[in-house]
């Protein structure tokens, strides 16, 4: 489907979605992914910058810490080299320093190979990733949205989702069991209705 029938379908689905849907913007999980190692540890460094920080922080954090990192082997050694020392760990705390570190070593011992997510399903590609420390569920998802581009996912662990369906609902008390409830209704294109949300939101 195109962006436009997703969107039509959606709205049929759920009305609701009318006031975040008519934003002039165009969603970025159409888009072919570009499937190659430097381009999801990229992508996974910066959602792991992303834990628990405000995205203007995250964002901050992230814009210098890609600086002279344009190839795979440059992003890794400058992983490799950071310290749990305030003027070598780049803003970031010792524990996230920790989970990167673990990622990369994981890739180079061949315990995680990123090229092959595109062959394998959303499941599959969320069980691969949580084994490794300091991946949890939240990390996964955005993975699976930001890297991979996967169209049906929604993240009922992510603030600002939440936040942005009880807003779309006018409902503040609204439980996680009944926001999955809603967000059923706009599978298969959760993804697409979350980027929207978040655009929303953070409007």
């Amino acid at each position: 489907m195109k962006e436009a029938e997703v969107k039509a379908f959606l709205l049929e689905q759920d009305p609701k979605l009318v006031t975040v849907l008519k934003v002039g913007e165009s969603c970025p999980f159409f888009e072919d992914p570009k499937i190659s190692q430097y381009r999801l540890l990229s992508c996974l460094v910066e959602i792991i910058i992303g834990q628990q920080v405000s995205n203007s922080a995250a964002q901050k954090i992230w814009n210098n810490f890609k600086k002279d990192t344009k190839t795979l082997k440059a992003l890794e050694e400058k992983i490799l080299g950071l310290e749990n020392h305030p003027d070598k760990r780049e803003g970031l705390s010792g524990q996230k320093i920790t989970y990167l570190k673990g990622i990369v070593v994981a890739m180079r011992e061949q315990e995680i190979k990123m090229s092959q997510f595109s062959k394998q399903s959303d499941e599959e590609v969320m069980e691969n990733l949580t084994r490794l420390k300091g991946i949890g569920p939240w990390t996964a998802e955005m993975f699976l949205m930001f890297g991979l581009h996967r169209l049906d996912v929604f993240s009922n662990t992510d603030y600002g989702l939440i936040q942005s369906v009880k807003k779309l609902y006018k409902n503040k008390t609204l439980s996680i069991k009944e926001i999955d409830k809603i967000t059923h209704k706009w599978r298969p294109y959760r993804s697409v209705a979350s980027w929207y949300l978040w655009l929303d939101h953070d409007g």
